[in-house]
Order: structure tokens, then sequence, then C-alpha cells
């Protein structure tokens, strides 16, 4: 059995995986620029954190674990084909923006944040996180047979990783009146190289993921 203790090392790299999605900084810089800027960016961040969360306290809630051995040998394959996942559409992502000749677009939906307010930021966020990627998370916690104090703290802290995207341009923000300033260019920069950050940002996250697993994997042999 994987000890509770590496919880961390287990799940974060996933929440990571959500936090580095393009949706999460560009909404974060765009409402930073808006005539109520912090309660925006803030709701929009309450949003996404609410919506990783719930998901993945109902789907820890809601499934059983896997016998130590096997549930070991299932969160190292899933670790393996999301991190292998994460690098190739890294490449993918970074040749296709190598090829492009073009200036990249800005999102459509960015273009209509000018005038957003908080309920609606809030529901934004809500809905834009990647679902997909915290129900393995989840279940990954749930086959380390962790306590149920160190459940809610891991569920805690997935959600608040998956939110950091968000969260970091807004403690800037609060935190240096030089960031204010500039804050337009900075999102025009992060707009115009969407894809080369999250090709960056998923590359180094599949890395992880990809060395989770092969650890995980060695451990096994060892054990065997």
């Amino acid at each position: 059995m994987i000890a509770s203790s590496g919880w961390a090392a287990q799940i974060l790299p996933t929440a990571l995986l959500v936090a580095a999605s393009p949706a999460s900084y560009l909404a974060a810089l765009t409402l930073l620029t808006t005539e109520r800027p912090l309660a925006n960016s803030w709701a929009f961040a309450a949003g996404w954190f609410t919506a990783v969360l719930g998901i993945f306290v109902v789907t820890y809630a809601f499934t059983s674990p896997a016998p130590p051995k096997a549930a070991s040998s299932a969160n190292s394959a899933v670790s393996a084909v999301l991190g292998i996942a994460a690098i190739v559409a890294a490449i993918i992502i970074w040749r296709k923006q190598r090829a492009s000749t073009g200036e990249a677009k800005q999102p459509k939906w960015l273009a209509r944040m000018e005038q957003i307010k908080p309920i609606a930021a809030f529901g934004l966020g809500f809905f834009l996180p990647t679902y997909g990627l915290i129900p393995p998370a989840a279940v990954h916690l749930k086959d380390m047979h962790v306590s149920g104090s160190t459940a809610a703290v891991a569920a805690v802290t997935f959600a608040l990783v998956a939110t950091a995207g968000v969260i970091i341009p807004n403690v800037l923000y609060s935190a240096s009146h030089a960031i204010r300033v500039r804050l337009r260019g900075l999102r025009d920069i992060a707009v115009a190289n969407q894809m080369k950050i999250a090709a960056v940002l998923l590359g180094v996250i599949g890395l992880s993921l990809l060395g989770s697993a092969i650890t995980t994997a060695l451990s096994l042999h060892k054990m065997s």
C-alpha cells in the first residue's frame, strides 16, 4: 500500500493539470481589468474551486477502494496514461503554434467579459474547469486508504492547487501596484502566447505524472 503521507505526490500533479488550463489564468487576467476586478476575479475563483471540490468529494464518497496492490497498479497506470497524454498534447500544441503564421486570437468568451458581474463570474468559473481530470484523482486517493481527516485535507488541497491559475494573479494584483499598472499588457502577452504557455505547463506536469508512475511501478516490482 502507498503510504498515506504520500498522497500529495500522487494526486496534486493532476490538480496542476486542471490549474494549467489557459481558461483559468486568461479569465483571471481579463477579470482583473474589469470595473470590479477583485470582486469578479475572486468570484470566478470561488466558482472554479467549488466545482473542483464538489466533484472530488462526490466521487470520493461514492466509490469503494480497491485492494492495495491492485489499486497501486491501477493508479500507476492512470498516472502513466495521463502523463503520456499530457506530453503528447504539449508536443502537438507546441508544433501547431510554431506552424501558425497568424496572431493568436482571443477566445470569444474573453471578449464578452468586460461588463461581467460577480454572480456571472462565479457561474463562469463553475463551468470552466476540466471536469474529466478530477474523478480519477479522487479514486486514486480512495485507493490509498487514508483516514477521513487526511481525505478532507487532501480534497481541499487538491481544489486549491487546481484553482492556482486564478488565485495567483489575484494575489499578485492585490500585492503589487506595478502589476496592476501592467496588467493589460500581461493579459495581452498571455493571450498571444497562450498555446506556448499551455504546452510548457502540460509538458512539465506530464513528466511529473510519468515519473510518479515509474516510481510506483518500480516499488511494486520490488515488492513482488
